[in-house]
C-alpha cells in the first residue's frame, strides 16, 4: 500500500509519518497498484499543471501515469498517446507501470482531497471579494478625497493656506480665503423670486470668489448680479441653473472657470468683461438659446467646446488680442452663419466649426495651424485668404473651395 503526498505528488510507503520528497505530513489516501516502489524516478520525476491526457479512455493493457498536477486524479492513457504526450513535452512522466487492467483496488489519491479542495476554492474566493471589496471603497474614498481637494471643484482660495472651515451667513455657505470669503454653496430661501443679488460683503467680509459649484442645479435661479470685488467665477458655479435667463459679471472678475455656465439653457445673452483673459473649456457648452455673446478684448484663448451646443449663436466676431480658438469651440453652433476671426489667431482646433452653418470665412494669413475636420459637414464652405498662405494649403488638402483676397 503506498500514500501520494497532496502537496508534491510524490509516491510514499503507507509506513512513512512525512514525504520523502517535500516532508510535508502525509494524509491517509492510499492505494495499492503493483507499482515499483523502490525506484528512484518514481519518487522524485513530476510534470507540472495539466494535459489532454484526462481525456484518454482507459483501455486493457494501458499504462498508469501519475502527473505533477496538484490535486489532480491520476491520469490514465494508452502506451502510444504517453510516448506521444511526453515527446511533445519534453519532460519525463511522473511512473509508468503496465497493468493488464485499471486496478478495482485502487484509491485514487485525490478522492478524499476533493472535499478541501472545495474549502480551499471557497477560502480563496472570499479571500478575493474581501480585498475587492476593500478596494472599490478605498477607490471611492479617494476619489472624494480627489473631488473635495481638486482645482476643478474648489477654487485656488478656498485651497490655500488661508482658507478656513466652512461657515453659514444667511443662506450662504462660505469659507474664509486670503482677503474676504468665498460662496461655496447656497440654499434657496423659503419664497425665493429667482432674481439674486449678491451682497457685496457677508459677515462683514468682502465677497471674492464664487466657489465650484456653489449654484450648481439652482433651477430656480432667473437671474443673477455678482458684485464688484469677484474676481473668480470657478468651475461650474452656475452648472445646471436651467432657468437662468440673465448674469451680470463686474469688470473685477479676472477668471471664469471650465463648465462655470455649463446647460444654462435659458441664458440668452451674456457679456464678459475685458478683465478676463480666458474663456475656459466647456465654459458655456450646451447653452443652447445663447444668442448673443460679446467676447472681451483681453481673451488670448477659446477653449476646447466652449460654445459647443449653442444652437442660437448666429454671428461671433473674434477680438484682436486672441491668438488661439480650440477643439470643438462652436462645433453644433447651427445657426451660424457669420465669423470675424482676427489677425493674430495662429491656431484652429479640430471641428472648432463642425456642423454651423458657415459658408463663407475669411482665414487671416497669421493662421499656420488648422487642425482636421475644423470646418466638417460644412457642405457649402468656401475658404477666403491669402494666396499662398496655411489656408489656401489646408483648402486644397481638404477639398474645400478657395478664394484669393484681392
Amino acid at each position: 500500500m503506498y500514500t501520494i503526498c497532496s502537496k508534491c505528488g510524490a509516491i510514499n510507503k503507507t509506513t512513512n509519518i512525512t514525504c520523502v520528497k517535500c516532508e510535508m505530513a502525509l494524509g491517509s489516501d492510499v492505494f495499492s497498484p503493483e507499482l515499483e516502489a523502490n525506484n528512484e524516478e518514481f519518487y522524485n520525476a513530476y510534470i507540472p499543471g495539466e494535459y489532454e491526457a484526462y481525456k484518454e479512455e482507459i483501455n486493457p493493457q494501458s499504462l498508469h501515469i501519475k502527473t505533477r498536477a496538484e490535486n489532480n486524479p491520476v491520469a490514465l492513457m494508452s502506451e502510444s498517446s504517453a510516448s506521444e504526450f511526453s515527446a511533445n513535452n519534453s519532460q519525463s512522466l511522473y511512473s509508468v507501470h503496465v497493468q493488464p487492467a485499471f486496478p478495482p483496488n485502487i484509491v485514487s489519491p485525490t478522492n478524499s482531497n476533493i472535499a478541501v479542495s472545495k474549502k480551499r476554492i471557497l477560502k480563496i474566493i472570499a479571500v478575493i471579494a474581501v480585498i475587492s471589496l476593500f478596494l472599490i471603497i478605498g477607490n471611492k474614498i479617494a476619489t472624494f478625497n480627489s473631488y473635495i481637494s481638486d482645482d476643478e471643484y474648489l477654487s485656488d482660495a478656498e485651497n490655500s493656506s488661508n482658507s478656513g472651515s466652512l461657515f453659514v451667513v444667511d443662506t450662504y455657505t462660505l469659507v474664509n480665503v486670503s482677503g474676504g470669503v468665498s460662496i461655496v454653496e447656497y440654499s434657496v430661501p423659503a419664497g425665493f423670486n429667482g432674481n439674486l443679488v449678491i451682497p457685496q460683503k457677508l459677515d462683514g467680509k468682502e465677497v471674492i470668489s464664487i466657489g465650484g459649484s456653489a449654484f450648481m442645479d439652482c433651477t430656480s435661479l432667473v437671474s443673477v448680479t455678482i458684485p464688484k470685488g469677484v474676481v473668480s467665477i470657478d468651475y461650474g458655479a452656475f452648472k445646471y441653473c436651467t432657468n437662468l435667463k440673465s448674469i451680470t459679471i463686474p469688470d473685477s472678475v479676472t477668471s471664469i472657470g471650465e463648465n462655470a455656465f455649463e446647460e444654462c439653457e435659458s441664458l440668452e445673452s451674456i457679456t464678459i468683461p475685458d478683465s478676463v483673459t480666458e474663456i475656459n473649456d466647456e465654459t458655456f457648452i450646451y447653452c443652447s438659446n445663447l444668442k448673443n455673446v460679446n467676447l472681451p478684448q483681453g481673451i488670448t484663448i477659446i477653449g476646447n467646446d466652449a460654445f459647443t451646443c449653442c444652437y442660437n449663436i448666429s454671428s461671433i466676431t473674434i477680438p484682436n488680442s486672441v491668438t488661439e480658438i480650440g477643439e470643438s469651440a462652436f462645433e453644433l453652433c447651427d445657426s451660424m452663419t457669420s465669423i470675424t476671426i482676427s489677425n493674430n489667431v495662429t491656431s484652429i482646433g479640430s471641428c472648432a466649426f463642425q456642423f454651423t452653418g458657415l459658408t463663407n470665412v475669411t482665414i487671416p494669413e497669421s493662421v499656420t495651424s488648422i487642425g482636421s475636420d475644423v470646418f466638417g459637414y460644412c457642405d457649402n464652405i468656401t475658404i477666403h485668404g491669402v494666396k499662398g498662405s496655411y489656408a489656401e494649403t489646408y483648402a486644397q488638402e481638404n477639398n474645400i473651395p478657395f478664394r484669393v483676397l484681392l
